[in-house]
């Protein structure tokens, strides 16, 4: 169903308070560049295939994704060139205030934390050269394999940077000679 810009926002603010507890909410939006003749045609001539330097409208669509077609709330708009900022200015803040509530805060502390554990075995596998006790981390069956695992990758992948970067240093040493 088709419907003004104003009717789009006040239906989309309508059914984003009812999906809150029931169902999700689909929109969609793209640019419409079909202009029609006055028969209702769709011109196909080489000026306007090439005047794609103009604006064009753009379709907003939005459905509460129900399955059947019985139930399906379904409707859109179509925005012309000139009402795009005016429609932006009502739109966007309607959805910014409903993805705000669903959206989940990132925990930067947690974050902190873990970048600071990785530096700090980064650091304890360097001051080893490379070097990591495995007998010493994990079982060697059970539930610290893994873990096990993951530190002898991690010690062979560290081994195998500074072999790399010592055949360069070499390399370039006979290269200067």
């Amino acid at each position: 169903m088709l419907l003004t810009n104003d009717q789009f926002i006040q239906r989309l603010s309508g059914l984003f308070e009812a999906s809150q507890t029931k169902h999700s909410v689909y929109i969609s939006s793209k640019r419409c560049t079909d202009h029609k003749d006055g028969d209702g045609d769709v011109s196909m001539t080489a000026a306007s295939a090439s005047s794609s330097h103009e604006q064009s409208s753009i379709l907003f669509r939005a459905t509460d994704g129900q399955q059947s077609k019985a139930t399906k709330i379904k409707f859109s708009t179509l925005v012309h060139p000139d009402h795009v900022q005016a429609f932006n200015e009502r739109y966007l803040p309607l959805l910014r205030s409903q993805l705000s509530s669903c959206l989940k805060k990132r925990d930067k502390a947690k974050e902190r934390k873990v970048e600071k554990q990785l530096t700090a075995s980064r650091k304890k596998i360097e001051a080893e050269g490379g070097k990591v006790r495995v007998s010493g981390v994990g079982s060697k069956r059970g539930a610290g394999r893994r873990k096990r695992q993951r530190v002898a990758r991690k010690a062979m992948r560290l081994r195998s940077e500074k072999a790399k970067e010592a055949a360069k240093e070499k390399k370039g040493k006979l290269e200067s000679k």
